[in-house]
């Protein structure tokens, strides 16, 4: 799989990380909705059952 490159029209500026903006209470809740499509993202798929005719 070749890796794509962002083009920015600008370069992100060098100033005070986005995340150091956070308050903790905005930090806490990135990292539990990282933290669920993490483990969302390496659980094997469920197979999908046929569908029943009755």
């Amino acid at each position: 799989m070749p890796q794509l490159n962002l083009l920015f029209a600008e370069p992100p500026a060098p100033e005070t990380p986005q995340w150091e903006q956070l308050d903790p209470r905005q930090k806490q809740t990135i990292v539990e909705k990282l933290s669920r499509l993490l483990v969302k993202a390496i659980q094997p798929e469920k197979p999908k059952e046929p569908p029943t005719h009755e």
